[in-house]
């Protein structure tokens, strides 16, 4: 909008200064049509003036809580005792950072295999469950948008179960590889698990045409565990959508949260960590007129309110 703004500005000096010119060296030609040439460039001004002060961009946010349960001995999330197919439960949640966040895995001739560097102690754990909860929002994001309906199926009760996902109807869409919208997320050290590596190869994105995702680590010089990770999806000229996952306050409880599925044998030995997500987004000024924008909007509320669904453990007053 600066840009734009200046380019208008100086082209209007421009503009203005040719007249002069012109005029000076054409007095006896151009004074009869004085007053329509300054009325024609007045009419410019005012044109230009109207429509950028009908031109407004707009901001809206949202936030939650989410837990995240660590064994206090191995810094590792602690695997819960019940099984729930429900992909929104605490539970569901859970199970699957456990499985996420290992660090080494067990091969065919029993030789185990380091696949990333887990947290040793209470410091690392703040980057790494914020690096966690980065990848799993990227992911979230990109599985609301796939029309097929997901499928689980465990061994014994509660048996096989099938989603009803229902995506965004956007007027505009990308199909593309993840990895060409968030080249970043092969950097995160979850993407070394084989499944995982193997979810980036064949999933595609369909989000607004020509979005991109970025991911940016924010560390803090200020005090430990004060780490912020957030993800970024920008719309050139339409919108920049930023999720910042923080630590909340009072992070760390030993009490373990209700509906976590976890046995009191592990709840000894178990602490919550608190996060807070905050989503902000921000629709440029230029495009709030174009015929896309409300429908932006709309979808970015829509995405929001999937979010917290997925991943909020905020408790009811």
């Amino acid at each position: 909008m600066k840009t734009i703004l200046f380019v208008a500005g100086l082209g209007i000096l421009l503009l203005l200064v040719a007249i002069i010119i012109l005029v000076s060296l054409n007095w006896s030609v151009f004074y009869a049509q004085l007053a329509t040439l300054m009325g024609a460039f007045v009419g410019t001004v005012v044109a230009l003036i109207v429509v950028l002060a009908t031109l407004k961009g707009d901001t809206f946010s949202d936030e939650f809580t989410t837990f995240v349960v660590v064994n206090t001995e191995t810094h590792l999330p602690v695997f819960p005792n019940q099984i729930n197919p429900d992909r929104n439960s605490l539970v569901y949640r859970l199970g699957h950072y456990s499985g996420l966040a290992s660090p080494k895995l067990t091969d065919q001739t029993g030789k185990e295999i380091i696949l990333f560097a887990g947290p040793q102690n209470v410091r690392d754990e703040t980057p790494f469950y914020e690096e966690l909860l980065q990848y799993e929002v990227v992911m979230e994001v990109i599985d609301m948008h796939n029309p097929n309906p997901w499928i689980r199926l465990t061994v014994g009760e509660p048996g096989p179960s099938v989603g009803a996902n229902k995506p965004f109807k956007l007027s505009d869409a990308d199909k593309k590889p993840l990895l060409d919208t968030c080249p970043d997320i092969s950097k995160l050290r979850f993407s070394n698990n084989p499944v995982e590596r193997q979810r980036l190869k064949v999933y595609s994105s369909r989000l607004p045409k020509n979005t991109t995702i970025t991911l940016q680590p924010i560390t803090s010089t200020e005090r430990a565990g004060s780490e912020k990770h957030t993800v970024v999806l920008t719309k050139p000229y339409f919108f920049t959508i930023e999720i910042t996952i923080e630590p909340a306050h009072f992070s760390g409880q030993t009490g373990i949260p209700a509906n976590s599925g976890i046995s009191p044998e592990l709840a000894t030995k178990s602490k919550t960590l608190m996060f807070q997500i905050t989503m902000v987004a921000r629709f440029e000024r230029l495009t709030s007129g174009n015929r896309l924008t409300p429908e932006l909007k709309d979808w970015t509320k829509w995405m929001f309110g999937r979010l917290q669904t997925k991943f909020s453990d905020t408790t009811p007053n």
